[in-house]
């Protein structure tokens, strides 16, 4: 399945399921797409690179890819789906990456993208439970979830419930990604890191990036923070509105100026 569109800042974009790709073309695109990913951030050798995004053993993997006018590849996005059985109940695991060359960052660009798959999900299985896990390795991605999501861990000075606790670091195990200390098994081992960081990120006394700084202080290093979404028809709704809200606002602001 491929579909053509135009999106922000006037670049096109290209959506792809994976499994209905010919392998060759698959290998294609996973060339290019390391170009761009390695020009973003480093630590990651192809290799790896490819393994994490085309031959994750996720059920379902699906892309959006991001071109200029010119058919140069910018960014990419990238939704993993997980069929898991826990405590004999269904489970939906997503997983998501995603890159962009610094010129090309806007606030909340792949949310879009990310909520609908989710969404479609929960809404044609309502019994499962479904969560995001991520193990983010920028304060810039923690925001996002934060400002969308009333219900997620670790997040501020909420205590995180034992049982999600325990389905964080048994997920995280199962993708086999290390912690860098035993002591702190929600600070892992993840190895690629960008290259380009703006001081704000550094220098900001936001409320979520001090948050984010302070529980991962070498997120530079390659450390990556796993995070916990529960993706409940309220907590969901409640991001799609804020996105909603948020969107518009840009877009008048594009409109004034």
């Amino acid at each position: 399945m491929r579909r053509k569109s135009s999106h922000q800042e006037h670049l096109a974009t290209e959506t792809i399921l994976l499994r209905e790709q010919p392998d060759a073309s698959v290998s294609k695109l996973a060339e290019e797409l390391f170009l761009t990913h390695n020009r973003i951030f480093a630590g990651l050798d192809k290799e790896t690179f490819i393994r994490y995004l085309c031959r994750s053993g996720a059920t379902d993997t699906k892309m959006r890819i991001y071109r200029r006018q010119d058919g140069a590849l910018v960014g990419y996005a990238v939704v993993h789906r997980y069929q898991e059985v826990i405590k004999d109940k269904p489970t939906t695991i997503f997983r998501a990456e995603a890159g962009f060359l610094p010129q090309y960052r806007t606030y909340g660009r792949t949310f879009y993208f990310y909520g609908l798959e989710v969404l479609k999900h929960l809404l044609s299985h309502p019994t499962e439970n479904i969560f995001y896990l991520g193990m983010l390795v920028h304060p810039s991605s923690y925001v996002v979830f934060a400002r969308y999501f009333d219900e997620m861990y670790p997040k501020g000075d909420r205590e995180i419930p034992e049982d999600s606790y325990r389905l964080m670091i048994d997920m995280a195990d199962s993708f086999d990604v290390p912690p860098v200390d035993p002591s702190d098994p929600l600070i892992r081992n993840i190895g690629w890191r960008t290259r380009e960081e703006k001081p704000y990120w550094r220098s900001t006394n936001d409320p979520d990036v001090v948050f984010f700084r302070t529980r991962n202080p070498d997120y530079r290093l390659g450390h990556g923070l796993v995070v916990l979404v529960p993706m409940t028809i309220p907590n969901l709704a409640r991001a799609l509105l804020v996105y909603v809200y948020k969107h518009a606002k840009w877009r008048l602001q594009e409109w004034q100026d």
